[in-house]
């Protein structure tokens, strides 16, 4: 069995093709970009997109040496003994977080393609301490040591390259009308990213790796063919029209 595609699913995957190389590289052409897919592939093949582990969970375990408990929000209590073990201390801090209606204590999820120590970071907000309890100056002068010391580093490290893929990667996604961003493009930048000391041609590697998202149409393209004769399209070979009394 010979699978078809139509026209229109082969006009549609080189519009989008192109409108990617329109998007991120248009000094280049499409067959620029598809030699560039097929060496980040190649390249991208056997390494792994990992490069911080997320530390490992610590579950329950009682003084009594059971490791079943009831679980809540704030507190764990074993099935065996009923001891209460508390999840979040419950002193002036929490009470400070409670009044401030966020008691969110939790920070960002960890993500397995960025560094260890973006992962483990701190930034802290501009409205941190929304009561004034520390001096504006103090906060300002922490935010500003933080940023000068790893501004150098920032800029150079693969974590800035990630975070600004996923940026282009979403608008671009935005633009071809996808319902979310193609999770294979990111991965497939992120293997390529760990085998090179240096990103160049950086917009090509973008538009390269969003093709790699685009599901080529297979098969020849259906055409009509007719075996008889020509085709006649004159009054007498079609079908009379039907008149309802």
């Amino acid at each position: 069995m010979v699978k078809h595609c139509n026209t229109s699913q082969r006009k549609m995957y080189d519009s989008m093709r192109q409108q990617i190389v329109d998007y991120f590289c248009p000094e280049h052409s499409v067959s620029v970009v598809d030699a560039s897919l097929s060496r980040i592939r190649m390249k991208a093949s056997n390494m792994s997109v990992i490069r911080s582990f997320a530390p490992k969970e610590v579950g329950f375990k009682c003084k009594c040496g059971h490791t079943e408990a009831w679980e809540y929000p704030t507190h764990s209590t074993c099935k065996k003994c009923a001891l209460v073990q508390d999840k979040i201390h419950q002193g002036k801090a929490y009470r400070d977080i409670r009044e401030r209606a966020d008691l969110n204590g939790v920070g960002m999820a960890h993500d397995t393609m960025m560094s260890k120590g973006y992962n483990t970071t701190t930034v802290p907000k501009q409205n941190a301490d929304p009561k004034k309890r520390a001096p504006d100056s103090v906060l300002k002068k922490l935010a500003r040591t933080k940023v000068k010391n790893n501004k150098k580093a920032w800029e150079t490290t693969k974590d800035n390259h990630i975070l600004e893929a996923k940026r282009e990667f979403d608008e671009i996604s935005t633009r071809l009308h996808f319902n979310s961003t193609p999770k294979g493009a990111i991965l497939l930048f992120g293997r390529f990213l760990n085998t090179i000391n240096k990103l160049d041609h950086k917009n090509v590697v973008h538009a390269a790796c969003m093709f790699h998202t685009l599901k080529k149409p297979s098969g020849k393209t259906w055409t009509k063919r007719f075996t008889k004769g020509a085709y006649n399209t004159s009054k007498k070979k079609r079908l009379k029209m039907m008149v309802y009394k």
